[in-house]
Parts: structure tokens; sequence; C-alpha cells
């Protein structure tokens, strides 16, 4: 369902007209509940939840989610359109108690905060004392009265717009090296309104610009301030983004609502319905990785890719997170930061950070609290939750164990390993006593260059499943360009050390 309000915010301001007098209102907890109480008495109700109908109208949260959809949870043939849904107790219940002693023509105005399925704004609605604290829905004898900024946006911005209809200002910033001296806004105003510059028209904003808005009645004017900014070309650290120093204390953003740029290495994507997240390291280790949700660029990624990208810190269900306004793709194919070998129970400080945790087993998750079960990684006391997110679910086959990597995720109250695909089990029951496990490589599986930790040698032969040598090379800074090999499983030798690897 579409739900209308999200946060029901209220207040009654007195219009200037010759009977009146500026008079300022914010509903109290009470009220909220006189529109719910009164929307119930005169038949609304809901076929999903009929005997819990106060709080489907929002009682745990200032009773604000109002159903704009003819689907029974309105009762249509008492309430046509949500408006009247709200405007009927406002104006029957809530303003006779508040203002009791209001004269007749005096008109009060009621601010609100909606939601529309994808947008947030402010309206109002406009109400006349008919009699003695008696109040009627006002639209105007020549039409709307209205004469508000609904929305406004520009391509390319890389903030939310900050809509004041209190002051009458909408704030915006752009991205880095934005020409703002003919930028073109798309803007949504008042029904029946007009306004000046006309949306679309192309304004120059290197200062503010006032746009007016008149009123459908032509008697109501209202000039509105609009600030764009361009934001700083400066490229933070991730670090600077995920570091607390106490995050048992406070584990938000220190940089929280702040919008910013950082370059990293994807090293985990996936497309979920409407939107793509994905994983972004600037380095290895701790603190270094970051979760990042877009539903604004429609860019695919792949493991591998540099990227630079924009966007606002923000904080959901206790991960921090980048929502991204932009993505750059600077290179693909390189060799993402070397996973953190993890012993120990998950914290904070490797959340968004590639990992490995060696030698598990992996079984069904059957932990009954946690409705977003999926696999148990499980090395002596130690038990780390896998999850399916990054990619399809994985059967693990019974009395082996593996290798697990992936990215750490916090998902429904838990640290959780994400693998990226299938070779993040890397089975290791069967090769123990054959390969040294101390050699290791990545990323596993490959791209263009292997990385290798714990070489004891400088020469490395890398041969196939046959095992003919197909390489024969220099470990230059413990790296090996393995970009000439074909798709495959080798096993890469360097003196009395053997490992085996994938190349992608």
């Amino acid at each position: 369902m579409k739900k209308l309000f999200t946060f029901l915010f209220l207040s009654v301001a007195l219009v200037y007209t010759a009977q009146s007098q500026p008079i300022e209102y914010t509903m109290e907890e009470a009220d909220y509940q006189a529109i719910v109480d009164a929307a119930n008495l005169m038949g609304v109700n809901t076929a999903e939840y009929p005997d819990n109908t106060d709080n489907y109208f929002g009682a745990s949260s200032y009773y604000s989610n109002f159903d704009t959809e003819a689907d029974g949870s309105w009762n249509m043939d008492v309430f046509p359109t949500w408006e009247d849904a709200v405007q009927t107790p406002i104006a029957a219940y809530v303003l006779p108690a508040v203002f009791p002693d209001a004269a007749v023509d005096d008109v009060y105005r009621v601010y609100f905060t909606y939601y529309d399925g994808s947008n947030s704004g402010t309206d109002y609605f406009d109400f006349i004392c008919t009699g003695a604290a008696t109040f009627a829905y006002y639209p105007g004898e020549n039409g709307s009265t209205k004469a508000e900024i609904k929305s406004f946006a520009i391509e390319g911005q890389v903030s939310d717009t900050e809509l004041d209809p209190e002051n009458a200002t909408v704030d915006l910033t752009m991205a880095p090296g934005t020409d703002v001296t003919a930028l073109a806004p798309e803007i949504t105003i008042s029904t029946g309104a007009t306004i000046s510059p006309e949306s679309g028209e192309t304004v120059d904003f290197t200062n503010p610009v006032e746009y007016t808005v008149t009123a459908e009645d032509v008697t109501v004017t209202k000039v509105w301030t609009v600030t764009v900014s361009v934001m700083e070309e400066t490229i933070i650290s991730i670090y600077d983004i995920q570091y607390v120093a106490d995050p048992a204390a406070n584990d938000s953003s220190l940089l929280f609502g702040q919008n910013v740029i950082v370059e990293g290495i994807v090293t985990g994507f996936n497309t979920l319905g409407s939107y793509n997240k994905y994983y972004v390291q600037d380095d290895a280790g701790a603190w270094n990785g970051v979760y990042v949700y877009d539903n604004t660029t429609g860019v695919v990624l792949s493991v591998g890719d540099l990227v630079k990208l924009t966007g606002k810190v923000d904080e959901y269900w206790g991960v921090t997170e980048i929502a991204a306004s932009n993505v750059e793709i600077i290179s693909s194919r390189n060799a993402t930061p070397e996973p953190v070998v993890i012993t120990s129970a998950i914290t904070e400080d490797l959340e968004g950070i590639l990992v490995t945790v060696e030698n598990v087993e992996v079984t069904e998750d059957t932990d009954e609290d946690d409705s977003r079960a999926f696999l148990l990684a499980t090395v002596g006391d130690l038990q780390i939750k896998v999850f399916d997110e990054l990619f399809g679910a994985f059967e693990p086959e019974a009395g082996k164990t593996y290798n697990l990597t992936g990215v750490v995720a916090f998902v429904y109250d838990h640290y959780r390993i994400c693998p990226r695909s299938e070779s993040d089990f890397e089975a290791v029951s069967a090769v123990n006593d054959f390969f040294d496990m101390s050699f290791r490589v990545y990323p596993n599986p490959a791209i263009d260059v292997l990385n290798i930790s714990g070489l004891n040698a400088n020469r490395v032969i890398v041969k196939n499943l046959l095992g003919q040598a197909v390489l024969n090379t220099t470990a230059n800074n413990n790296r090996v360009d393995v970009s000439a090999l074909h798709p495959g499983v080798y096993f890469i030798e360097a003196g009395k050390q053997i490992t085996r690897f994938i190349k992608r």
C-alpha cells in the first residue's frame, strides 16, 4: 500500500484577513489521536487490519500512515479522497477543540508533511470558521490559494533538495565542476499555480535566484529563494567515514548527513529490484570499507572496478552507507584488497571489509530467532553467519571444510559474511596435506594479477590441471601477471610451496 503521511506534522497559522490576527499552533499528540478516532468513527477501516486500525494508522508514530488507495483502506463512500479523510476530522474534531472562540470568517492554515510513494513534501489545508466552533475546508472563491514549490530538481545534483516552505527557501548541491550559469531545474508547484521563471527554463544560479509562485486564485503570491551550491572536489578516505572511537557507545559516522567523494575498489556487487548495492574499499584492513546504496545512477559494476563515487553518508538500520548520487568507473579488472583473516567474532571495524575465515565447516543456520538465516560457518568455538545477498544460494558438501571469503555486512542485527560467488567457498579438507596453507594468493579467482603472501621464493611456476607448466616467471613485488592464461584452475609453485587458484 502507498502511505500518504510518513510523519504528520501539523501546525496552524492564522492567515491575514481583515477579521483576524496571526496565530501559530502545533498539534499535540491528543489531536493526532482525534484524527484517528474520528476516521474510525466515520467509517474508516481496513480489510487487511480490521482488528488493529489504530496501529495501522500509525499510533506508534504519531498516527501518520494514511492510505491513498481505493482498496478498502478508506471507506470510499464516506471519504472519496484522502484529502476528505484528513480534512474532515481536522475540521470536525481538532480545530473546534483548539479554537472554540474562533470568529466567523477567520481562516486557519494547517500544514502537513506527506509521502506520495516516492517523494516527500510539504503542503497545507485552509479552513474557514463558518460558525461557533465550526470549520469547513476552504478552497478559495476563485481557485486554490496555495503558492508552494513542492519539488525542485536539477540534473546532476548530488544532494537532496531541501525545501523550507515556512521560510520559502530551496537549497541543493551540484557535483564538483558544475557550471551553474546555465541550469534548467524541473519544478512542481501547487495545483493551478504558476511560477516565474518557469520549470525547465535555463537560469544562472551564480547567486541565489528568486522564484515567484502565484496561486490559482491569482491574489496570493509567494517569493521563494533558491540557492545552488557546488561541491568541492575533495577525495576523502573511507576510514574517515567509518572510524569511530567507541562503537559500543555510538557507531554512527562522524560524517553523517554530509556529501562526500571517495575512490575505491568494488569488492562486491549485486542488483536487487530497483537499486544496486555494492561494497567499496580504498585500502586493506579495518575501517576501510563501506556499503553503497545506489537507486539513482543505474551503473552496473564488477568486482575489481576502481570507482569514484559521490553520495551522502547515511545510517540505515545500524549500517553506515553512502547513498550514491553519481558513480564513475576509473578502471576495471583491478586486484581487490587482501582479505582480513578473522579468527574471532566480527566487530564494527570490519563492516564493509573483505574477509576470510579459514578451515570452517559450513552448515545450515537454524537460528529460530534469525529471520534472515542462510548458512553458518563454524571453526572451533567461533560461529559466523553467512548470507547470500551478493549471489545465490550455495549448498556446502557434508564433511568438507572451507576457506570462506566475502564482504562483511550487518543485516538484521547480525554481522555476516557475504560471499560473492561459489569460488568464495574454497574447499580445503581434501588438499590440506598437499598444499602449503601459509602460502596464500589473492584475489582468488584472479583476473589479471595474482598477489602472493607468505612467499619464500622469487621464482614461480604455474601449472594446469594436467601438470603442464604454462607460466615460469618472477614474482615482482609478490605479484604475478596471469592475464595471458585461459580461464580455469591452476597450481602455482614457489620453491617447495604450492597452492591452487582460479583464473577468471
